[in-house]
């Protein structure tokens, strides 16, 4: 078991803090730029996209734990793409939510905050607001009350869609490994 552990473990445990801080660093960079340049109320959509980005990511990475792999296993043996790519997802869950659910989710968890700091800080300022605590203590509730909301009903629909959700991953995974012969997650074209 803690051999297991050591090799298996330690290649993901490597690559995904690789992963993870070269996609914040250029998401936070990319949207923070955005943000400050552009006006405040595109700087709020900014925000609502990276928050629904997150909620996305939450609902793939709970979709590929729910389902049923016998459904993809059907697939894959009458020499269906699609359902080979399921497989290989399902098979890899652990990775794939962890990659979909902690990177992505939490990325932008704390993106969001920062785009959201920034807003609070442009508000302040062009608006004269003289108590910020009370301002940046509602902004903050805000952002967590619609991140959690959404992630609280990506999570039902993951539980009642999961199969047409993997379907989905299953279909860009493969569009991505066949036509821009990029490699997703380890598998052969």
């Amino acid at each position: 078991m803690k051999n297991v552990l050591k090799t298996s473990s330690s290649k993901w445990l490597i690559v995904i803090i690789v992963w993870t801080f070269f996609i914040t660093f250029f998401i936070g960079v990319f949207s923070k730029k955005i943000s400050d340049s552009l006006p405040v109320i595109i700087a709020f959509f900014i925000l609502f996209f990276i928050i629904g980005l997150g909620i996305f990511f939450d609902l793939l990475g709970v979709s590929v734990n729910v389902v049923d792999i016998r459904i993809f296993h059907a697939m894959a043996a009458n020499k269906n793409e699609q359902g080979k790519y399921a497989v290989f997802l399902c098979k890899n869950a652990e990775k794939v939510s962890n990659f979909c659910n902690d990177v992505i989710g939490d990325i932008c968890g704390i993106i969001s905050g920062a785009i959201g700091s920034g807003i609070i800080y442009r508000l302040a300022t062009n608006l004269s607001f003289t108590n910020l605590a009370i301002i940046s203590a509602l902004f903050t509730a805000l952002i967590s009350s619609f991140t959690i909301a959404g992630k609280a009903i990506g999570k039902m629909i993951a539980m009642e869609s999961s199969r047409d959700i993997v379907l989905f991953m299953s279909k860009f995974i493969q569009f991505f490994q066949e036509r821009l012969k990029i490699n997703i997650l380890g598998k052969k074209a």
